[in-house]
C-alpha cells in the first residue's frame, strides 16, 4: 500500500502568494520608452513641421492628463 504524502499549507497557500508578488513586482520597472522619445513616424514628421503636440499636460489640480485637444486638432 502506497503511503499519501503529506504537503504542509504553507507550502500549498505559499507557491501562490509568491507568484503574485514575483508578477506585482514586474510591473514596477522603468518605462520601455523616454518621455522625449518619438513613439510613432508620425511623431518624428511633426517635430519636423514644428506641429508636435506634447503628449500630456497638467490641469488646475496639478493632474497629469492626455492632451487630446491640442493632438487632434487638424494641422495646417
Amino acid at each position: 500500500m502506497a503511503r499519501k504524502r503529506n504537503i504542509p499549507a504553507a507550502c500549498v497557500l505559499g507557491l501562490p502568494v509568491l507568484a503574485v508578488g514575483v508578477l506585482v513586482l514586474g510591473g514596477c520597472q522603468r518605462s520601455l520608452f523616454s518621455d522625449s522619445a518619438d513613439r510613432t513616424p508620425f511623431d518624428r514628421y511633426d517635430r519636423i513641421q514644428n506641429q508636435y503636440a506634447v503628449p500630456f499636460v497638467y490641469d488646475e489640480y496639478g493632474t497629469r492628463v492626455p492632451n487630446l485637444r491640442a493632438r487632434l486638432l487638424p494641422r495646417d
